[in-house]
């Protein structure tokens, strides 16, 4: 990305920079924007878009600007960069593909692998196809700026399509709840932080004009959409990035970083196995259920230990006839789309040995990373950025489940998140 190459200085054309730059703030628009903002959920169709031509044309468009955006790296001589950037993932792929020959339905789960990892790949390769820190900021600060911008014009001109209704087919107990563009207000809540960091990112990178008051709206916009969980961890997970950023052992980071997700662990999840987290539980000022979330963490725990090994296949268990049957649920278990936590959702699905090739790719790689980044003023102010947003989202991945999601646009944050810190731990960062 803005990467200086350890072996060769790279040049292409004008039109080859601007068509670089065009495409990757094509693939922020897929993620960001997504191509169907504003979804009507009022309408039924919007309660099957699996089955409709929407979600093809989301694996074409994916397909289409991976091609391309690998064509024009490998044009600039940087594959085996992103090959660097994106290897701690490697490993993790082939127990993946294991579990797709074990799955209780292959052909869906070998679809919804290839997007996640094609998703997976355009993360990857977004960094490279700018060419500096301030080009690669002010992509985002676009992405960031259209996301906010359009949610609030949402909230004013048409707050039917912008705010959950008592007469949405989906999720009419929200209502009142602001989701802006998207369809859920907790995936709107999540890209706020998101939207939070790029502005707070912009704002270091010299544009505080532009990037404070996007973070600031951003940030108000959380209380209102009921987003309750990434409300509390935007906090909390800034608080730990700017901790660990001050340390300078890699264990003191690590214990920094991960022991209070392992303790949110323990009584969350943890609290459907141990009384004794059960307990401490019940003396917290707090919801024990997790707004209703308890429910499917047992059932989903009761579930992973039938089939601990493989798991379930890859995205193959929430809908699938395992449930639809009534071997596992005959209720509101054959509504459910995750087990709302993202651990917990891949142990039920890739089984216990993909979890923690998960843990390793995901947790620890990253955090390894950011130990090594490069002692250069871009380096080190790219490589704060990407620590919040990868921070964030392991935190919230205890209340949702997006690792390995597809095309959704926490999964591609994330993977942005993760390749950016190896990246600025390998190569001198572009001003």
């Amino acid at each position: 990305m803005a990467y200086y190459s350890p072996i060769h200085d790279r040049s292409t054309t004008q039109f080859g920079d601007l068509f670089g730059l065009f495409v990757a703030l094509a693939t922020l628009g897929i993620f960001f924007i997504t191509l169907e903002p504003f979804p009507n959920l009022a309408d039924a169709s919007t309660a099957l878009v699996e089955t409709t031509g929407r979600i093809a044309s989301t694996y074409i468009a994916c397909f289409i600007l991976a091609m391309v955006s690998f064509f024009i790296i490998a044009l600039r001589g940087d594959i085996g960069h992103v090959l660097a950037g994106t290897a701690p993932v490697f490993v993790l792929s082939g127990w993946l593909f294991l579990t797709v020959l074990y799955s209780s339905d292959p052909a869906t789960s070998a679809q919804r692998l290839t997007l996640s990892l094609v998703t997976y790949a355009l993360a990857g390769m977004l960094p490279w196809l700018t060419r500096g820190m301030h080009q690669f900021a002010n992509l985002l600060l676009i992405a960031a700026s259209s996301v906010v911008v359009l949610s609030y014009l949402g909230i004013a001109l048409f707050p039917h399509l912008a705010i959950h209704q008592a007469n949405d087919l989906l999720e009419n107990a929200q209502a009142g709840d602001w989701r802006g563009i998207y369809q859920h207000k907790n995936q709107a809540a999540m890209m706020m932080v998101v939207c939070a960091y790029i502005g707070w990112f912009a704002a270091r990178t010299g544009k505080p004009l532009i990037g404070v008051p996007i973070a600031i709206a951003a940030l108000v916009f959380l209380p209102f959409s009921g987003g309750k969980s990434a409300f509390g961890l935007v906090f909390i997970s800034s608080g730990l990035a700017y901790m660990v950023a001050r340390s300078r052992s890699f264990w003191w980071r690590a214990v920094i970083a991960l022991g209070p997700l392992a303790l949110i662990g323990f009584l969350t999840v943890g609290s459907m196995m141990s009384d004794t987290a059960m307990s401490i539980l019940n003396l917290l000022p707090i919801d024990p259920t997790f707004t209703g979330r308890s429910d499917i963490w047992q059932f989903a725990i009761n579930a992973a230990k039938q089939n601990y090994l493989t798991g379930y296949g890859f995205e193959a268990f929430w809908h699938s006839s395992t449930i639809e049957s009534g071997s596992e649920g005959v209720g509101w278990e054959r509504f459910a789309h995750t087990s709302h936590n993202g651990y917990l959702d891949m142990a039920l699905t890739i089984g216990l040995p993909g979890l923690g090739l998960l843990i390793y790719a995901f947790v620890v790689t990253p955090l390894r990373d950011f130990q090594r980044t490069l002692q250069t003023p871009e380096n080190e102010t790219l490589a704060f950025f990407f620590l919040n947003v990868w921070l964030f989202m392991l935190y919230q991945n205890m209340f949702e489940a997006f690792f390995l999601s597809r095309a959704d646009p926490m999964w591609f944050a994330l993977a942005l998140g993760m390749c950016g810190l190896r990246y600025t731990a390998r190569y001198a960062v572009r001003p």
